[in-house]
């Protein structure tokens, strides 16, 4: 970027909407930290869980004020029930569902959830633009990412232009009656849509990502608290489509590359693809720190961490054979690790039946970490607990335990991808879009068994660009009998075999080369600036 001139717009202020995990999170973070970088007189509010507070310190270094909403950024439903917005949602003119029976336990749980969660996006979007309607003069925005749709509802009160910024294709598919049902319900409607002019919001646009926003579970929200129309993009006296100020298409910035996701033609002119969105190199300590300091470990926890994970990796065992990284994620916390006891003793059956060595991340997951404490007791693995000062200890304090005399390193705190994964031969973990990102930049390849949402898309599209064997099934880490856990162990073991090949190894460190190149975060902040100025 040489100048303003090519920056386009200049903004005055920009709230920022991100929520769920950090994964879903921390990328949009970086995005938006590059936009303060060339908006420098800008003010920019970067709102998401209280749980991600972490994120104060680089934020607030790069010019950007955090705020926390309190709601958990894993408030998903059992792993055996549907999304939401993944569910048949019957889209009506009176803005109710039309399944019969009264609200079950999950939808209660969820209207609670949904209510507190809006009441404070929109206490969170009045500080900012309540007492600057009249003054902004198109120089207020709203960005969100697809777990943070209040923002474009959000957007119409304020009539302010939104994007969206996602680190990942939308994780969601409309039901397939949903077009119908729309076509049905909203005949007018469908047909403005259809006829869309050039840059305008059309069905291209609905059908890819905002088809959510006309479902049902906004109606009441908007028109009781808001005080907009139930449906977008309707008059709120006919409830008729819009007959004057029909908006523009919002951008949809996508924080991925080129080379590892297929751009299809069909999509909309709308979707930007920028390339990946990694964190700034300086934020990296800064992240370690602060999630160490939550979590009560001690200041220095994170280079103590790192000395002793390079002990590891340059123990004489592994000059020839470098270690597997072995991480889940928030996959405990979403309630998708069942039996942490029986996942870890596949991964001890896989390392000695392959001949492994591997690091395992419990990501600080309750029961993993109990599963590693009684197994390091119990007599069965031949196990040690080192502490800050790198002394063998009884004590489980979960900063390393070797098991099975040192095959395995388990810890629980928090360190770079960015920084570990070079070291490490193959990456085995859970599909999500941060992981599979640092994996890719890595150069190393995978395994994964994904678990929810766009894990399975990012699975899949890692064994079609041949960094990746077939996804795994998650059934396969929890065997529920002897012959099971054999057939687990073996599925396992020929993956790591597979992707330990040549070609496969040859082929991830060629997709890196080619994403190194990229700056996705001056893409995005040089991009959006062009696009609002249209």
């Amino acid at each position: 970027m040489d100048g303003a001139e090519e920056l386009g717009r200049q903004f005055t202020t920009v709230a920022v909407l991100a929520f769920g995990t950090i994964g879903d999170v921390l990328p949009v973070a970086a995005a938006t930290a590059r936009l303060a970088a060339v908006q420098k007189d800008c003010k920019l509010t970067f709102i998401s869980h209280s749980a991600h507070e972490f994120l104060r310190r680089p934020l607030t270094q790069s010019g950007i004020h955090f705020h926390p909403i309190t709601t958990a950024p894993v408030s998903l439903p059992p792993a055996d029930t549907c999304m939401p917005d993944t569910q048949d949602v019957v889209l009506d003119s009176g803005g109710t569902n039309s399944s019969a029976g009264g609200p079950s336990l999950q939808e209660t749980w969820t209207f609670s959830m949904d209510k507190r969660h809006r009441e404070e996006c929109l206490s969170a979007v009045n500080e900012i633009f309540g007492g600057e309607e009249k003054d902004l003069q198109g120089r207020g925005l709203i960005i969100f990412n697809f777990f943070a749709l209040e923002g474009w509802h959000l957007a119409e009160l304020y009539r302010l232009p939104c994007a969206v910024a996602a680190p990942y294709v939308v994780p969601y598919s409309a039901p397939v009656s949903f077009e119908r049902q729309f076509r049905t319900v909203q005949p007018l409607l469908y047909r403005r849509l259809q006829r869309a002019e050039r840059g305008e919001v059309g069905w291209a646009e609905v059908s890819h990502w905002m088809w959510p926003l006309f479902t049902s579970r906004w109606t009441t929200w908007r028109t009781d608290c808001l005080h907009l129309s139930a449906c977008p993009l309707t008059d709120p006296v006919t409830e008729l489509p819009l007959s004057q100020d029909w908006p523009r298409a919002p951008a949809l910035f996508y924080g991925f590359s080129q080379e590892v996701v297929e751009c299809p033609d069909y999509w909309p002119e709308s979707i930007y693809v920028c390339g990946f969105w990694y964190a700034p190199a300086d934020w990296e300590d800064l992240l370690s720190h602060d999630v160490q300091d939550r979590a009560g470990h001690h200041a220095g926890s994170g280079h103590s961490l790192k000395k002793k994970l390079l002990e590891f990796l340059s123990a004489k065992e592994n000059e020839d054979n470098s270690p597997l990284y072995i991480g889940l994620s928030s996959i405990g916390s979403m309630g998708y690790l069942k039996n942490a006891e029986t996942f870890l003793r596949v991964i001890l059956g896989v390392l000695k039946a392959a001949n492994k060595r591997a690091i395992l991340h419990t990501a600080s997951y309750a029961p993993l970490d109990s599963a590693v404490k009684d197994l390091s007791t119990s007599g069965e693995s031949k196990a040690r607990t080192i502490d800050n000062d790198g002394q063998s200890e009884n004590k489980f304090g979960m900063d390393i335990v070797l098991l099975e005399g040192g095959r395995l390193l388990c810890f629980s705190q928090p360190v770079s991808h960015n920084w570990l994964f070079p070291h490490l031969s193959v990456i085995i973990h859970h599909g999500g879009s941060g992981t599979t990102a640092a994996a890719l930049r890595s150069g190393k390849p995978q395994v994964i068994c994904p678990f929810v949402l766009d894990q399975f898309y990012w699975a899949e599209r890692m064994a079609w660009i041949g960094v990746a064997p077939e996804p795994l099934k998650a059934q396969q880490f929890f065997p529920e009998c002897d012959k099971e856990f054999r057939k687990a162990v073996l599925t396992l073991k020929e993956s790591i075999l597979e992707a330990s090949s040549l070609p496969m190894r040859e082929q991830a460190a060629a997709i890196a080369c080619k994403i190194r190149n990229e700056d996705g975060t001056a893409i995005f902040a040089r991009t959006l600036l062009r696009d609002i100025s249209r």
